[in-house]
Parts: structure tokens; sequence; C-alpha cells
């Protein structure tokens, strides 16, 4: 790490608050965004990825077809909900609808 904590603390303080402080904080240290966060006190939560490669069209419509809401789809293959809705509406696909226990 090339910042000391204390330097890495002020500098965020300081830092434009539309920019991703962590990020350009990790980037300069040669560190993981992780290491940054728990320096700064701050939750870390790594971003699901937007659907990209085919593999995933592949598992998504295996989850699809085996009853998978859109939210469980995301859940499982790491991505937005949002990503699966539209996948979904492009490819004319209804929404997967949990059918409701009786108690």
């Amino acid at each position: 790490m090339h910042m000391t904590e204390i330097d890495i603390k002020n500098r965020y303080s300081f830092m434009d608050e539309s920019k991703d402080r962590v990020k350009i904080l990790s980037e300069l240290n040669n560190c993981p965004m992780i290491k940054i966060a728990q320096i700064l006190g701050i939750p870390y939560k790594k971003k699901p990825k937007q659907i990209k490669r085919a593999v995933s069209y592949k598992k998504v419509t295996e989850l699809y077809e085996q009853g998978y809401s859109d939210t469980e789809i995301a859940e499982t293959i790491n991505c937005y909900a949002s990503s699966v809705c539209v996948w979904r509406k492009t490819n004319n696909l209804k929404m997967n609808r949990k059918k409701r226990r009786i108690k």
C-alpha cells in the first residue's frame, strides 16, 4: 500500500463525492476495494454484474424454464433483476410467479 491509513481517510474526505472514491483509492494503492472500505469503516458490497456472455444466457434460460423468478435468477447468477427482466421481455416470455403456499 502506498498511502497510510490516515492518508487514505484524508483523501477520501476531500475527494469529489460524484466519483467512486473507494475504487480510485484502491487503484492508487494497488489493493482491493474491500481493504479500502475496511480502513474507512464503510460497508462494501460488490455490485452485481450485467448479463454479458452467451453462457450466462444459457443458464438464465435453464433457470427460467425451471420456474425461477427474475429475482431468484439474478441472485443465482449474480446480476441485476432488471437485466433478467429485460432479457425475458426481449424474448417475449412471461414472468414466472411463485405459487402461494396455503397455511
